[in-house]
């Protein structure tokens, strides 16, 4: 999804969160002395989830790795504590119940699962 490798450090442990992913921009910034220092802007661009059987608490095969709206207020809850509360939510699952309004509304953006991924 991102290009870049994953940062275990980031994710929590016993959650679905993964970790947030950001974008780094460069811009020259001139000092006082009429020098142009390299300035760093970091923004957050989504907060990556992970849904799988088990991960919430819930070991029906049904639970856990579908978003349901009571799985979508546990992952509400869990992004509050991150690092980047505001940042969108980009979740993977095995399915969706909820309607495209509602992941708006949430500022989510599900995708299913990617089963067939095959190494090179």
């Amino acid at each position: 999804e991102t290009g870049a490798a994953f940062d275990a450090q980031a994710a929590k442990p016993g959650t679905p969160y993964l970790g947030t992913y950001y974008e780094i921009s460069s811009c020259l910034r001139p000092d006082s002395l009429g020098y142009s220092q390299i300035e760093q802007v970091k923004t957050a661009k989504f907060a990556c989830y992970l849904l799988y059987n088990g991960i919430l608490g819930d070991k029906r095969p049904a639970s856990g790795n579908v978003l349901t709206r009571e799985v979508l207020t546990a992952l509400l809850a869990l992004h509050a504590t991150t690092p980047e509360p505001a940042a969108p939510l980009l979740v993977y699952g095995e399915a969706c119940r909820l309607g495209q309004e509602r992941l708006k509304q949430a500022n989510v953006t599900f995708k299913h699962i990617p089963y067939d991924v095959k190494g090179r």
